[in-house]
């Protein structure tokens, strides 16, 4: 169970998100527990670090020096909503935000990738990089709305099966909580930041797994975006894990925060410990990824580890678990604050 197995202490790699202290008892989140005692991960045995992996040079990956760009959330939560209906109502496609998943959206722009259909201009847009026709999302919005994209400050690890209205609602709720503004927060999303003539067309498609990890590093913060606690999407699909899992073991931190849709996180801290304890169960090596290549890359790269992929499953639910025990102990805090009086004057 967690609260006996220390392996994997905050010490080893695994950023900010890793409670010391916090109590594990079976007790509800959303309650007090101040005077709980609590147990303290002393004498942990740290494991080896995992090996690191090789930095890419790819078309679409920051170079030396380069910044890493990504879209801002306000864009996201406005006017990307108003650009998707419009799109498809010009092209006879119907689209409901709250059920139309970016996988589905994928398949409308690039289900065909010989004959991609125009999303903001993309696919008749020069790419700055290689000077061919058909650019990233990200590098067409830029051409024409250049303030809606900027310097990342997150990393968004989620999955393309994800409603559209709900990834943008809970990148609304993450800054809201977080105190931060939406025109100046950026999040680099694999949907915008590729450009998917590499990927789509299959001549030389670069190594995702090391072009990753060079975005991420020069991000240098990662949010994890779920959409349920209860049988979520994002344990099932394979980059999803194994993008936490490098986040926490790389030797410079990584700082790691995670979002859930604001009624899903209402839910969640109404269960109890156990019941969360339960549902953040990883098992890494029946997650799916969406091209087979990459699926067995990753899964190679994951039985060679130091900790293969039991230690891969413990260390993902671990993250998991105590992230959940910081965000209730925030909540409880916030709680017990005294409520000042209104103003009458």
């Amino acid at each position: 169970t967690l609260g006996a197995d220390t392996s994997d202490d905050e010490e080893s790699g695994g950023g900010d998100v890793a409670v010391r202290g916090a109590t594990r008892s079976g007790g509800t989140l959303g309650a007090d527990t101040s005077d709980e005692e609590s147990e303290d991960d002393e004498g942990a045995v740290q494991d080896p670090p995992q090996p690191a992996l090789t930095d890419a040079t790819d078309p679409q990956a920051g170079q030396d020096g380069e910044q890493v760009m990504g879209v801002s959330v306000e864009y996201l939560v406005s006017d990307f909503l108003d650009d998707c209906e419009k799109f498809c109502k010009d092209n006879g496609l119907g689209f409901d935000p709250s059920t139309t998943t970016f996988r589905e959206f994928s398949e409308l722009l690039w289900g065909d990738p010989s004959r991609p259909r125009d999303f903001l201009g993309h696919a008749t847009k020069t790419d700055r990089r290689d000077g061919k026709q058909w650019t990233s999302l990200l590098g067409a919005l830029q051409q024409d709305r250049d303030a809606c994209v900027g310097k990342a400050d997150y990393f968004l690890s989620w999955t393309w099966h994800y409603p559209i209205a709900q990834v943008c609602a809970s990148l609304k709720h993450f800054c809201i909580k977080r105190g931060l503004e939406l025109s100046e927060t950026f999040v680099w999303m694999c949907f915008w930041c590729n450009n998917q003539r590499v990927w789509q067309c299959g001549a030389g498609v670069p190594n995702g797994t090391d072009i990753f990890r060079t975005n991420l590093c020069k991000v240098g913060k990662m949010l994890v975006l779920l959409n349920e606690y209860k049988d979520a999407v994002y344990f099932s699909r394979l980059w999803c894990v194994y993008e936490v899992f490098v986040a926490s073991q790389l030797p410079h931190e990584i700082e790691v925060d995670m979002v859930f849709p604001s009624d899903v996180e209402e839910r969640m801290f109404r269960e109890s410990l156990n019941t969360l304890d339960d549902c953040f169960q990883v098992d890494v090596m029946n997650a799916k990824a969406g091209r087979p290549e990459d699926e067995k890359d990753i899964k190679e790269k994951i039985k060679t580890s130091p900790k293969g992929d039991d230690g891969v499953n413990h260390t993902v639910h671990r993250l998991f678990y105590e992230f959940i025990l910081k965000e209730g102990e925030n909540r409880r805090k916030k709680q017990r604050q005294p409520v000042k009086p209104r103003d009458l004057r």
